[in-house]
């Protein structure tokens, strides 16, 4: 083989390797989009859901609020529940004015 021949070669097979790499790329950006849509909020959530909906808190601190009486969760089923309407009015009573 001439060194012509192998220049040719080599640059076939980079451009080869970078349209593959960029599909691959492009694949999982798709993946990565399909993933980040939000799930529907529905009437109530349980407690993990219920503590990221208040911005993070810990299982913990959601657990002292119900103790104290500052949320009511639904207690009618096997999980406990806390209603979306609770958890909005529970945020608008402790912002400071």
């Amino acid at each position: 083989m001439t060194n012509e021949l192998k220049e040719r070669l080599v640059r076939n097979l980079r451009a080869r390797w970078n349209k593959q790499s960029k599909k691959r790329a492009k694949k999982a950006t798709r993946a990565k989009k399909k993933n980040v849509a939000a799930p529907a909020l529905v009437g109530a959530l349980k407690y993990k859901p219920a503590c990221e909906y208040l911005g993070g808190i810990h299982p913990a601190t959601l657990r002292r609020a119900v103790e104290r009486g500052l949320i009511r969760p639904n207690k009618m089923f096997r999980h406990v529940l806390f209603p979306i309407k609770e958890l909005d009015r529970l945020i608008e009573e402790g912002m400071i004015e």
